[in-house]
């Protein structure tokens, strides 16, 4: 390959220098790229990925769902939101690519944990979200959004099963 996945240009080429660029390598482009922590990037990985999927289809086959799982498998999954984030600036990759992504160091800010859940298909519950601290006022929020808070943002014992009984 010419260059890595992605190539942070905020320190390194001129502008002069990076339109000679683009000019000999047409196929690549500048994109705002994603923060991903060093942990996720090494643990995730083809072989990963190749066995969550063997994994999947044995459970589908051992429980006997069929063409049902679509509507009877939910997948739940949280996200850090900070009240102030990180800006990663622009690097070169392949143009078409989708997921641009870029290490990050540590979040700042505020942490608002939000949980979603859904399904294949396309039925989902309604957004959870756990503030630190304190419960905003729910009607600046869309409707059966659940507001809770705790001492830090995080999920916690008492968090997650009030999560299941939303569910």
């Amino acid at each position: 390959g010419l260059l890595p996945q992605a190539w942070n240009t905020s320190r390194h080429a001129s502008d002069d220098w990076w339109k000679c660029f683009k000019k000999r390598h047409s196929s690549l482009t500048l994109r705002i790229a994603q923060g991903l922590s060093n942990a996720r990037a090494q643990a995730f990985n083809q072989d990963r990925v190749n066995q969550f999927f063997v994994d999947y289809k044995d459970l589908i086959d051992t429980l006997q769902l069929g063409e049902a799982y679509g509507e009877l498998v939910y997948n739940c999954d949280e996200t850090g939101l900070s009240s102030v984030p990180s800006s990663t600036g622009k690097v070169i990759a392949q143009k078409g690519m989708r997921n641009v992504q870029q290490i990050t160091v540590g979040e700042r800010g505020t942490l608002t944990t939000l949980l979603l859940c859904a399904n294949a298909a396309g039925d989902f519950i309604p957004p959870f979200l756990i503030f630190k601290g304190y419960t905003p006022d729910e009607k600046d929020y869309p409707q059966y959004t659940h507001l809770v808070r705790t001492k830090s943002g995080y999920v916690d014992h008492d968090t997650f099963l009030a999560f299941l009984r939303h569910f």
